[in-house]
């Protein structure tokens, strides 16, 4: 009895461990993408990112040579345009399928009240 039960614990603590794993490197596969962006992006020379990935240093993560310039370009060029532009349109779409809910709603609630009376 105690043996099977042994058994039992071990098979679950092991599929534990691999879902742990698996979940670990699924989590890493999504984040360092991000993070080479993000590195990019405040680096002085966006290029650094690969001269250091091979082998791979701290320098491919934290740039030596760190700088917004590419933050500035972007909120001096045409930024406030586009951010306007995704408002509207974040704001249209959410209003739109407010409306249809709304509609939705009330037409689910008075077909539920007729088939109670």
């Amino acid at each position: 009895m105690y043996a099977s039960l042994r058994l039992h614990f071990h098979r679950r603590s092991a599929l534990t461990v691999l879902w742990t794993v698996l979940a670990v490197l699924a989590a890493a596969y999504a984040v360092v993408p991000m993070v080479l962006v993000l590195a990019g992006s405040v680096d002085s020379n966006p290029a650094n990112i690969f001269t250091y990935w091979d082998p791979l240093s701290l320098k491919a993560i934290v740039p030596p040579g760190f700088s917004g310039a590419s933050y500035s370009a972007a909120v001096n060029g045409s930024f406030g345009t586009a951010l306007l532009n995704s408002i509207i349109v974040a704001a249209g779409t959410v209003i739109v399928g407010l409306a249809m809910s709304i509609l939705a709603a009330f037409a689910l609630a008075v077909s539920w009240s007729s088939d109670w009376s």
